[in-house]
């Protein structure tokens, strides 16, 4: 290869490598996309199916269907943060108040954030502090295909109540891995464990996006 042909290669490298190291704010969900997500709760697998039915100014409205039951995934459309959903450590629809902020843009390796929210399950209440970092940026292998993802490592302190009123308090950690898919973020992978014995893992199995 000659130099001017070297140049050119160089150059058109830089847009992608610039891209690689900082996700900025990406494009929002629309409705009708959808991913399947393999979820393996102790040892039990199942599929979660997620699709938007609904974006309005300020939130982000998505079906989560796992066998025969059917939860509500609402997003604020400000930062993306979690206000409904099922709570993959146990299967139980809950609310997160203030929303738990799982991304904040833009994402960069070093980048860190914390927050605190109140987690309202349904047959129990849990303070979650946590903090989160993004450690890398590398290739991810999945059931979906191959992709860069940024890894975020978490953890977070519990303090746990049930509908009894027992106390429990705990910790929790693990990763998870984002990526674009047609420009949207998308988590391709996940780990999470906690002092109570709960142990998950996530994979991205297909992704229909516009």
């Amino acid at each position: 290869m000659n130099l001017r042909l070297l140049l050119v290669a160089v150059a058109l490298l830089i847009p992608v490598w610039s891209w690689a190291q900082k996700m900025e704010r990406p494009k929002d969900p629309e409705v009708g996309d959808k991913i399947v997500v393999n979820w393996v709760l102790n040892n039990k697998a199942q599929q979660i199916t997620l699709e938007v039915v609904a974006v309005t100014d300020s939130e982000i409205r998505e079906s989560q269907k796992v066998g025969d039951k059917t939860f509500d995934l609402v997003l604020l459309r400000s930062n993306l943060g979690i206000t409904q959903g099922m709570c993959e450590s146990n299967g139980q629809s809950c609310n997160f108040s203030p929303a738990l902020a799982w991304v904040v843009f833009p994402l960069e390796k070093g980048k860190k954030w914390e927050g605190t929210t109140t987690v309202a399950g349904q047959t129990f209440t849990a303070e979650v502090a946590y903090e989160r970092k993004v450690e890398a940026i590398e290739k991810v292998k999945t059931p979906a295909g191959e992709y860069e993802g940024f890894r975020i490592y978490f953890t977070g302190r519990i303090r746990s109540r049930d509908s009894k009123g027992a106390s429990l308090t705990g910790k929790e950690d693990g990763r998870l891995w984002v990526g674009l898919i047609s420009g949207k973020p998308v988590p391709l992978k996940s780990e999470y464990r906690n002092s109570f014995g709960e142990k998950v893992t996530t994979e991205l199995v297909s992704a229909e996006l516009k």
